[in-house]
């Protein structure tokens, strides 16, 4: 877990009585939004074992008030209360408690949660009361030669803090999650160019079904199911780590098939991309349970997640059904008319979009069987809403998870437990424009290597049109 100053100091001006700081040792004052948008700020602004995190009774009894109900800020609260429940836990936190054990040693300053009262009418916002908190604890921690920073990402609250002369830091997301979103795995590893020219002599080839097989040497740092490039005498190599011998230092790598020919259309659509072509080989491989798909907006990596389903499910009659799941469809519907699936449908006009392309597409689609027109094909994929799926176990399914990052952690590994026998799981997120992936990045992290996982993430290098491909290029993270 990086140090916070490393990304995360992108300041707002203000007056020289509010000068921005980040020199330690500093007692870090948490807002709510801030706690909100990203749990784990927490461990961010605790690494140093001199720094401690501060949350104020205000801020507490938000989080208390604002936890209940099923729309998306109801489950980040709940999130944000899990997560200081069980750093807290049995121990007392007016005094400070280590985040080390919580971060796994990443962490290593400590957290308090007080029950202070502002000193201010009943009519005083929280923010207000925070601000007069804050300004109270600045004393007290002078005595111990450590600073006070309220650190929010609302201007509003910028300005209550100007009169009493707080120290600000800006909370700036969107900033650090286009930085941390280079750190997303991609699932592609570039081959040395002596690589071939060095297991020449050791290489055993062979053929399966169609496709070449090679034994080659262990790579270092690389894992199960990443798609490697490279060249061998002039020809463009695209394989996928099938098999790791650790014992043996080495490694299997089969070719993956190239659905950027007719030949190999799935649904009508052809891979524009390596990336894309990588996507389509993890979604279409029987022995792929779980497929991570994260790229830019308009990438096509729900597009070719519903193509690869709907080829699997009627083409190979792989599975008996396809269930797509999208986070915006999780707000707050049950007040709307109509059944389950009626609720859904104005949140999933993305699908119907993509569903519009494959339409066009389909008439070139050798021996199609399945449904042919946008009507058709959207009555044959569920919709459920993500609160349907509690206690259910989905079984010979195709599962897509779109719009993933939009999902706080415990919805997301809800999901995919939900997976029974014989299914198959897409979780398509959309990176940079300022969403937060830590939660998703943290499931990455923990499958990745897996036997039956793997991760693709695809670039704008095919984007829906002209104008999305200098958006994603000239504004990345600003929106």
């Amino acid at each position: 877990m990086a140090k916070p100053s490393a990304y995360l100091r992108q300041v707002q001006q203000v007056p020289e009585t509010m000068q921005v700081v980040s020199e330690p040792p500093t007692t870090f004052v948490l807002d709510t939004n801030v706690l909100r948008f990203n749990p784990n700020s927490i461990f961010d602004y605790g690494q140093r074992a001199v720094d401690r995190v501060f949350l104020a009774s205000p801020v507490v009894r938000e989080l208390d008030e604002g936890k209940k109900g099923r729309s998306k800020d109801a489950s980040q609260i709940r999130a944000v209360n899990r997560l200081v429940a069980s750093i807290v836990i049995g121990k007392n936190a007016g005094n400070g408690v280590s985040l080390a054990e919580a971060s796994d040693g990443k962490a290593l300053g400590s957290l308090v949660v007080s029950k202070q009262l502002a000193n201010l009418s009943a009519s005083a916002t929280s923010d207000e009361q925070t601000c007069w908190i804050a300004n109270d604890l600045v004393a007290k921690e002078k005595r111990l030669n450590r600073r006070v920073v309220l650190v929010t990402n609302d201007n509003n609250m910028v300005a209550k803090a100007s009169p009493y002369g707080l120290l600000v830091e800006l909370f700036t997301p969107n900033k650090i999650e286009h930085e941390r979103d280079e750190r997303v795995r991609s699932g592609f590893y570039d081959l040395p160019q002596d690589f071939w020219a060095l297991n020449d002599g050791t290489m055993i080839e062979r053929d399966m079904k169609g496709l070449k097989v090679h034994e080659v040497d262990l790579l270092p740092g690389i894992l199960l199911n990443t798609v490697v490039h490279g060249l061998w005498s002039d020809r463009k190599i695209e394989s996928t780590v099938t098999e790791i011998r650790s014992h043996a230092g080495r490694m299997i790598l089969r070719q993956n098939i190239n659905y950027r020919v007719r030949l190999h259309s799935v649904s009508g659509l052809l891979a524009l991309n390596p990336e894309q072509n990588a996507q389509m080989n993890h979604c279409m491989d029987p022995n792929m349970d779980l497929v991570f798909v994260v790229g830019p907006a308009g990438c096509g990596k729900s597009l070719l997640a519903v193509a690869c389903g709907l080829h699997q499910r009627y083409m190979d009659e792989r599975y008996d059904r396809i269930v797509f799941m999208r986070a915006d469809g999780e707000s707050e519907i049950g007040f709307l008319t109509g059944d389950e699936r009626e609720k859904i449908l104005p949140t999933v006009l993305a699908l119907q979009d993509n569903l519009g392309v494959i339409e066009r597409l389909l008439p070139h689609q050798r021996l199609w069987s399945g449904p042919k027109t946008v009507e058709e094909l959207l009555a044959a994929i569920d919709l459920p809403d993500a609160g349907f799926a509690d206690g259910r176990s989905l079984q010979k399914t195709y599962l897509v998870l779109d719009e993933a990052h939009k999902w706080p952690l415990n919805r997301l590994l809800m999901l995919l437990s939900r997976a029974g026998p014989d299914t198959k799981v897409i979780v398509c997120a959309q990176v940079g424009l300022g969403n937060n992936l830590s939660d998703l990045r943290r499931i990455i992290e923990a499958f990745a290597g897996l036997e039956h996982a793997a991760i693709v993430r695809l670039t704008d290098s095919s984007p829906r049109s002209w104008i999305a491909a200098q958006v994603n290029r000239l504004f990345p993270g600003d929106f």
